[in-house]
């Protein structure tokens, strides 16, 4: 078979018998290493165009240790397809997706990012942020809200996915909720003695009114401008 391209020649020496159809043996005419060594840089040519691919099996060495070998498998890309990877203007480490990470830069995403159920979104335990669980993580806190020192469990709140409420990271009770500084009324906060508006009748509390159906004892001075029926 004619060696039309680098991907049809022998790993052995002796089957390389041409180069493009054009004999090489020492019993071929002289002319023909001419056009051999013209078909040759041909070929080279293509495969630097990019129109004769090498196949994936070619690999590359690390210059001190042969024996740590890279290659890439185009297997699994659509027939008649080119993928192309753009190398970005920097320097740095390949990330793979079964392969434990650490990101050193801010990575800005524009497409919505799943996180699957087994995995968690775990924050640097000096630094101020949030923290997104998965499974049963500080049982079942699926997304926990910190400030400042992340030890200090007066600036955690967790919202439990279990309970579907916000509670203290330790898990005893329930942090204080505000809108702009301001409480957030619920059925465990409200009610007598709280200090809600609604709770007050004119700035006052009910037991500063005098009941018709009680005894009461008035202490203040009573005024009335109609006729009082006893």
């Amino acid at each position: 078979m004619a060696k039309s391209n680098i991907r049809d020649y022998s790993t052995s020496a002796a089957s390389n018998t041409d180069i493009g159809g054009i004999g090489t043996l020492g019993s071929n005419a002289v002319g023909n290493f001419d056009n051999a060594f013209r078909e040759l840089m041909a070929q080279l040519a293509n495969w630097n165009a990019g129109t004769s691919p090498i196949m994936d099996t070619a690999t590359f060495c690390d210059p001190a240790d042969a024996t740590k070998m890279l290659r890439f498998d185009a297997g699994n890309i659509t027939t008649a397809t080119t993928r192309t990877y753009t190398v970005p203007d920097t320097s740095g480490t390949l990330a793979l997706i079964n392969h434990a990470q650490t990101w050193s830069a801010v990575q800005t995403f524009s497409s919505p990012v799943t996180i699957g159920n087994a995995t968690s979104i775990i924050r640097d335990v000096d630094n101020s942020g949030i923290t997104i669980f998965g499974g049963t993580a500080n049982s079942g806190a699926n997304i926990e809200l910190y400030g400042g020192t992340h030890a200090t469990l007066s600036n955690q709140a967790f919202y439990d996915a279990n309970t579907h409420a916000f509670r203290n990271a330790n898990g005893a009770g329930t942090p204080t909720v505000t809108i702009g500084g301001n409480s957030v009324w619920h059925a465990g906060n409200d009610g007598d003695g709280s200090g809600l508006d609604a709770d007050l009748l004119d700035g006052q509390h009910g037991s500063y009114y005098a009941a018709l159906s009680e005894n009461e004892t008035v202490s203040g001075t009573w005024t009335f401008s109609n006729t009082l029926t006893l």
